[in-house]
This record gives C-alpha cells, sequence and structure tokens, in this order.
C-alpha cells in the first residue's frame, strides 16, 4: 500500500540538538538558582526573626 506524501509544513522548523540541549541545561541551571536563592532567603529571614525574639526576651528580663 503506497501512501500519499505527507503536505510539507513550512510553519515547523528544526532545532539543533546542541541548542536543544543548551536550552535544557539553561533552564536546569536557572532552576537551581531560584531554588537555591529561595532557601536562602527564607533561613535568613527565620534566622532574623529568631533574633528578634531573642532580643525582645532579654530587653523584657532586664526590667
Amino acid at each position: 500500500m503506497i501512501h500519499p506524501p505527507l503536505p510539507d509544513n513550512t510553519s515547523c522548523y528544526r532545532i539543533e540538538p546542541g541548542t536543544m540541549a543548551g536550552i535544557i541545561s539553561a533552564d536546569v541551571i536557572l532552576t537551581i538558582v531560584i531554588v537555591t536563592y529561595h532557601c536562602a532567603s527564607r533561613r535568613r529571614r527565620r534566622t532574623e526573626r529568631a533574633d528578634k525574639v531573642y532580643m525582645n526576651v532579654r530587653a523584657n528580663c532586664k526590667t
């Protein structure tokens, strides 16, 4: 059985494997940077909050 040729899709273009690997690598690196920044800022906020509570307790003990 012979199939007729498929129509030519001119709206599609070929992406080279190296380009695709670069895009995926950049996405992974950017995701790691965002997660690291989020975790670090969350940890810093938690530490500042704990220090603030500690300073308030010390101030209340002096009176």
